[in-house]
């Protein structure tokens, strides 16, 4: 089939390119519904981990079966899917079908984010919270927002969100959080201190930079404190972990690859989503056409007032 990807080919550029893809043994060819345009992917972008152009990002898609390959009896054309797929800037991609799930009825494709909500999964479960325990979330771009949502099912004495954009932590009040702090030159380490009076039990850092990881230490209580680490630290930097002797806390680096069984995560997202657990309408503000893409990603990157989660929506 003839179908158009969006290839990365220098430094914040984008080109529509054009190609034929037809699935192989096992797999099946996706109509692209919507792919989120991720912050992991930003270095690639910007230059930082330079590929030999182009180079074909997107890896958070849902879409449609409209071929299967040989020895394919798990989907057939017309399900709609979402899970493990690449290359997803794109008007169609390849998948294997041990990669996919199915779209719970009833949930539009261009909210059926399977990537991050695997995420989500992930994270949560290893935050391992406990009722009347006090949770922080540091960072409350779509990631912290979607994390606030899940976490507000549990019984918590708190759930603070902390960041320092104030229309950020209205937006995380609105999907759950009972607290917001940081916004304004607040101090959001005595803010916390005089709501739980010794820190918080647990907290999730999803900023990805060094200075959301030393707050995030600093937030938490004495003594075996969880913090779990959701952001992506993929970028050579500099480090200060005073606090993480200090404070003898136990950090956990929920990369996907922390879960035990990535494809239960993407089970357990999907099966939330189904039943309403996320705000999807809150989440997903922004929709980019496949020629776009780049400047999707500009949003994300200069944190626009109003930009949580952009979407690539090829039919635009």
């Amino acid at each position: 089939m003839k179908v158009v990807q969006a290839g990365l080919v220098g430094l914040r550029t984008f080109e529509l390119i054009y190609t034929d893809l037809s699935p192989g043994p096992g797999e099946v060819l996706i109509e692209i519904a919507a792919c989120c345009i991720c912050s992991s992917e930003v270095p690639r972008y910007t230059d930082h981990e330079a590929d030999a152009p182009p180079s074909f990002l997107g890896h958070e898609p849902s879409g449609v079966v409209v071929e299967v390959g040989r020895d394919v009896d798990l989907f057939k054309e017309g399900d709609r899917v979402t899970g493990a797929i690449s290359m997803g800037f794109a008007t169609h991609a390849l998948a294997k079908t041990q990669d996919l799930l199915p779209v719970p009825e009833g949930v539009d494709l261009q909210h059926a984010l399977g990537e991050p909500l695997m995420c989500i999964s992930n994270i949560v479960r290893a935050a391992a919270t406990r009722f009347g325990d006090h949770v922080a979330v540091v960072g409350c771009g779509q990631m912290g927002l979607l994390a606030i949502a899940a976490l507000k099912q549990a019984g918590l004495a708190s759930l603070i969100a902390v960041d320092v954009i104030p229309w950020r932590l209205e937006l995380a009040r609105q999907v759950g959080a009972t607290h917001a702090f940081g916004a304004d030159g607040e101090d959001a380490v005595e803010a916390v201190e005089r709501l739980t009076r010794s820190g918080a039990d647990v907290v999730v850092e999803l900023t990805g930079k060094p200075g959301g990881l030393e707050l995030s230490a600093r937030l938490l209580r004495m003594r075996q404190g969880t913090l779990v680490m959701g952001g992506y630290h993929q970028i050579r930097d500099q480090y200060y972990l005073h606090e993480f002797a200090y404070k003898g806390l136990i950090a956990h680096q929920a990369h996907p690859s922390y879960s035990p069984d990535v494809m239960a995560d993407y089970e357990r997202a999907l099966a939330a989503l189904g039943r309403g657990v996320f705000p999807m309408e809150k989440i997903v503000t922004d929709r980019f056409s496949l020629d776009r893409v780049a400047d999707g990603f500009e949003a994300l990157i200069s944190h626009r007032e109003g930009f949580v989660k952009g979407i690539v929506v090829p039919g635009l």
